[in-house]
């Protein structure tokens, strides 16, 4: 500790008191703060404050309110309890630590059980989204992340559950597109072009929605048609006049894109 003058001024650590008139200041660092915060009203009765000066905390001292010999005593009890709550708070610190590395090795042996117990229903599922995914493309639902899911074993359950979600939801879509739901468009003019126009129209916006719809960029599919562009892109192979007769609903949107790109 450094000191302005020759009189007694408080040994708390790592703070330098400088005289204003009749006190002492001090910028307050964690040292002071530690010893405040266990003992705020010994620290007071010995002349030792704390004050905001604009957004400084300061510490104050007033010489004459007790003796060096009375302040020493008080210092000290304080740096001893200060020193108890520092243990407490490691212990406590620890106790978390210890609790949290419990819990991670419980979870985690819950998971590699669960994974263990889940072997056949993952592969399972996996063969089911490959097959939807090979079929349906980027008709599925968020079809990016399934090849990671796909290809990924084993699964833990959280990703599990998420590739069970998206077959679900794919699986629902595609039966109302069977249904034949979702195609018509109050807007679309109905495209009373030939067949095989028709399904290379489908064949070259599916080909240009590298992004499916994520960019509004006039190039592939629409957001709202994205997935039924994709479905029937793929219905082509296995019923060409279903695929072509519910793309005449919405393809008429396109008319402009496929003229620059030679369909029409």
């Amino acid at each position: 500790m450094t000191q302005t003058t020759t009189a007694y001024l408080p040994a708390v650590p790592s703070t330098i008191w400088t005289r204003y008139g009749a006190i002492y200041k001090a910028r307050a660092t964690d040292a002071f703060w530690r010893l405040y915060r266990i003992g705020k009203e010994d620290l007071r009765s010995v002349g030792i404050r704390c004050t905001m000066e604009g957004r400084d905390w300061m510490a104050t001292y007033s010489p004459g309110v007790a003796s060096p010999d009375q302040i020493e005593r008080v210092l000290v009890r304080l740096d001893d309890a200060a020193m108890m709550n520092d243990a407490a708070i490691q212990r406590e610190r620890e106790a978390r630590k210890e609790e949290k590395r419990r819990k991670a090795e419980a979870e985690e042996r819950e998971q590699q059980e669960w994974i263990a117990s889940h072997v056949d229903e993952t592969r399972q599922l996996q063969a089911q989204a490959a097959s939807l995914l090979k079929t349906y493309k980027a008709a599925c639902s968020k079809a990016e992340e399934w090849p990671d899911l796909i290809g990924r074993f084993p699964l833990g359950r959280g990703a599990y559950w998420r590739l069970w979600d998206l077959v679900r939801a794919t699986n629902k879509k595609i039966a109302k597109f069977e249904r034949g739901e979702g195609f018509k468009r109050k807007r679309s003019p109905y495209a009373n072009w030939p067949a095989d126009v028709i399904a290379k129209g489908l064949r070259t916006l599916t080909a240009a929605d590298s992004d499916h719809a994520e960019l509004a960029n006039d190039i592939g599919w629409s957001a709202t048609d994205s997935s039924v562009g994709h479905y029937c892109t793929a219905l082509l192979e296995t019923d060409y006049e279903t695929a072509v007769e519910r793309a005449r609903h919405f393809i008429g949107t396109y008319e402009k894109q496929l003229k620059m790109a030679g369909v029409l």
